[in-house]
């Protein structure tokens, strides 16, 4: 099997903001996307999960990648904070989805391994309001209105990869700059 079912292989280093405003810093931790469950280890041997509704704020510290809990479809996950900008606030939603091994067969083109792969949802908080932005021509003209062809040829011209949250960010400062 290849990957896992967490955000990251292994713990990272955090910094965890509580709602009381309580900060726990240089702590390891993890996520687990698909049950919105934060890994906290207190020490070598004792691991915890704090309930959702008590975290305001994680912010792995080795990457600079900040998450918080959020409401998407009636549902509290952990996503990425990507950009700011103009009071539109962009996120990446992170899940892992388990794809069974491909095995047998004259033309098996499959994963050869089980494997957890990784699925990245973006969206925009704007007005009180969630959009989900597509990958693609559709999330450009989205973002970029009447200024789309310009973004779409930074995206052809700087090889921009939408299942890497990085590139988005590059793709979101240009789309800011026009």
């Amino acid at each position: 099997m290849s990957g896992t079912p967490f955000l990251f292989k292994d713990l990272k280093k955090a910094k965890i903001v509580m709602i009381t405003g309580k900060v726990h810093d240089d702590i390891m931790a993890n996520i687990l996307p698909n049950k919105a469950e934060l890994y906290v280890q207190l020490s070598p041997s004792n691991i915890v999960i704090p309930d959702i509704s008590y975290i305001e704020s994680i912010l792995f510290i080795e990457d600079n990648t900040l998450y918080i809990p959020f409401e998407i479809n009636n549902n509290r996950v952990y996503i990425q904070s990507v950009f700011e900008a103009n009071g539109k606030k962009f996120f990446a939603f992170t899940e892992k989805k388990f794809v069974k091994a491909n095995v047998g067969g004259a033309y098996n083109s499959g994963p050869k391994f089980d494997e957890y792969k990784e699925i990245i949802t973006y969206y925009l908080f704007e007005d009180n309001e969630l959009l989900e932005i597509k990958k693609g021509n559709s999330g450009i003209k989205l973002l970029a209105g009447e200024s789309w062809k310009e973004a779409r040829d930074f995206v052809k011209k700087e090889n921009i990869d939408f299942n890497d949250v990085k590139d988005m960010v590059k793709l979101l400062s240009f789309i800011e700059k026009l």
